[in-house]
């Protein structure tokens, strides 16, 4: 099975959709009908978190659609998205009209949310994806060399060397020391 980097781009078409929809309809744009019995936050969806969750929908469709666009716009397209649902979203923890069960409730994914857009965050400004479970390079040069792979290990040590400059004299004596031996 092939694994996709990047979803297709007719993945944005229904993000675009939505979005459009929902923000047309808090606009007064289009005309909305009401189920005679419901349970809502609003009366009516002309308010402003019913729009930027719109705003947010439309924006995480061109992000879907341009994923290799340029970084300053991907930057900007993420943060609209990124306001557009947790402005809302944190609205409605700390104002909006829940009890305190519910307000736990919505807090939890929140948080998580926001736990997975700083992982996001690191990733971008590092330019290295967040894998706890990466090995150090010295450790992966031992394992690589325990299993008959010395050349894949000074690999190992040679890119690590240009990633990390402060550890240089370190990994070049963990190299000097695998060729001794």
């Amino acid at each position: 099975m092939r694994f996709r980097r990047t979803p297709p781009r007719w993945a944005s078409i229904p993000f675009l959709a939505i979005g459009l929809y929902v923000l047309l309809i808090s606009l007064d744009l289009l005309p909305y009908g009401l189920p005679a019995r419901r349970r809502a936050i609003f009366d009516t969806p002309h308010h402003w978190q019913v729009g930027a969750a719109g705003i947010a929908f439309m924006a995480m469709g061109l992000k879907l659609a341009f994923p290799r666009g340029p970084a300053v716009w991907q930057a900007a397209i993420g943060l609209v998205a990124l306001g557009g649902f947790f402005a809302p979203l944190m609205w409605l923890i700390l104002d909006g009209p829940l009890s305190g069960a519910e307000r736990v409730l919505i807090a939890v994914p929140a948080t998580l949310g926001l736990v997975g857009v700083a992982i996001d965050v690191y990733q971008s400004l590092t330019g290295r994806p967040f894998d706890p479970h990466a090995l150090d390079p010295l450790e992966a040069a031992r394992v690589l060399r325990t299993h008959g792979r010395p050349e894949q290990a000074e690999a190992v040590l040679r890119r690590a060397m240009k990633e990390e400059p402060g550890r240089r004299d370190e990994l070049q004596r963990a190299i000097d020391a695998m060729r001794r031996r």
